[in-house]
């Protein structure tokens, strides 16, 4: 065995180097070649486009609305993609891909009622984001500038979209359309069942369970007493809580006790002896027929002639058959420009306040999970909204809130006439 020659140091090293790089380059030579992996692969990802978006702008409800982006080059990823209203992330629902629809979004609608968004869709791996204008409208807002300490016993609406409401204090208030609150005039008591512009202007006033039935001239002052219905209808005692007008000025008037009366232009009242066994809640005149709300049932009675005589009750709708809802009291009904029946209710429990009959007969919420309760008054004004009487003993929920149907309600004859 040679060993090193350690005592020539430059002999070593010379001998050292020589037997690494042939080393060296021996096991180098076992790998294959390797492709570098700088500058990186040109790889080319298509930006996301949004092409639409439903439902368009002018029906999507902030924090209800479930919406749905339509587009192309969406992330497949399942965490891919990421939508922002604004700055403000939103939590997508479902995603889909397909050759025949491209890709699609759905998810709700934030809280952020605006007229000014910009929907801005994300994917993973695209240089630049998509964008598409979008408004969000609120369903509800509270109207009117009432407060804590106001106590709205009922509401009504003229042509204009002036908002009358009669408080507990004996006050009667008027809110136009701009939102200007100014005192219009006053009652002397404290509850009205109903009141309604009728014909000439005036604000015409039932004081709730009363026979009295008071009015305020046109442009506002004292309430001067109307007419006075009779003690008792076949030893009922008459005690008048609703009212509403057909397009001939009759007043069809019905209560707790007494039964349904009209009243003509001239005052003259009659009793038409019907519903004497119900307790009246709502009255509503459409298409020709009286609607009558009871607290089990409601009704109709057609127009017969000029004069107001009704024809025979026919049942609208069975509260028995009112599901989950069967257990709420009626206390409002309306119209919407379709003929769908709004009920508003004294909800129990959780259950939604404001209901529909529709075309199909049956009876589901307006907006599911919108409201709260109670729902004692619903009032259509002129134009897509409608007014909701929230009148509780909770003062904190104890508001008028504006509702956008999206759509017109029908004719009240009181205020054209």
């Amino acid at each position: 065995m040679v060993k090193p020659n350690i005592a020539n140091p430059r002999s070593f090293c010379r001998n050292f180097t020589v037997l690494f790089f042939s080393v060296f380059m021996t096991n180098c030579e076992e790998y294959p070649d390797v492709i570098s992996a700088w500058p990186p692969e040109d790889i080319s990802i298509s930006d996301p486009v949004i092409a639409f978006v439903s439902p368009p702008a002018d029906s999507a409800f902030a924090n209800y609305s479930i919406i749905t982006l339509t587009g192309s080059n969406f992330s497949s990823d399942s965490a891919g993609n990421i939508v922002y209203f604004n700055s403000l992330p939103v939590d997508i629902i479902s995603q889909e891909t397909s050759p025949l629809f491209g890709s699609k979004i759905t998810l709700k609608a934030p809280d952020l009622p605006s007229d000014d968004i910009t929907i801005k869709l994300v994917s993973k791996g695209a240089m630049k984001f998509a964008t598409y204008p979008y408004k969000l409208k609120a369903v509800g807002e509270e109207y009117g500038g009432f407060t804590n300490i106001d106590k709205v016993r009922a509401i009504a609406m003229d042509s204009d979209e002036n908002l009358f409401a009669q408080l507990s204090d004996k006050s009667v208030v008027k809110v136009t359309a701009d939102g200007l609150r100014t005192d219009y005039g006053t009652v002397s008591f404290s509850q009205a069942g109903e009141i309604r512009i009728g014909p000439g202007g005036f604000l015409y006033v039932q004081r709730i369970s009363q026979r009295t039935f008071w009015r305020i001239p046109p442009g506002g002052g004292e309430a001067e007493l109307f007419l006075e219905f009779p003690e008792k209808v076949e030893e009922k005692n008459v005690k008048m809580h609703s009212f509403d007008f057909d397009a001939n000025g009759m007043i069809y008037c019905g209560g707790s006790s007494g039964g349904l009366f009209v009243v003509g232009p001239d005052t003259l009242v009659n009793s038409t002896e019907k519903y004497l066994s119900d307790k009246i809640k709502s009255i509503r005149v459409y298409s020709d027929y009286v609607y009558v709300a009871t607290m089990n049932d409601i009704w109709r009675n057609e127009i017969l002639s000029s004069d107001g005589s009704l024809g025979d009750r026919e049942k609208v709708f069975d509260w028995s058959d009112a599901g989950e809802y069967t257990k709420s009291n009626i206390k409002s009904i309306t119209f919407n420009e379709n003929g769908e029946m709004i009920i508003g209710t004294e909800a129990s429990g959780e259950v939604d306040p404001v209901l529909m009959i529709n075309s199909n007969g049956k009876l589901v919420p307006v907006y599911k999970g919108v409201f709260l309760p109670p729902a004692i008054q619903v009032l259509w004004g002129n134009d897509i909204y409608m007014y909701v009487n929230r009148y509780t003993s909770d003062n904190e929920n104890r508001r008028i809130i504006r509702v956008n149907m999206l759509q017109l309600g029908s004719a009240y004859h009181g205020r054209t006439l």
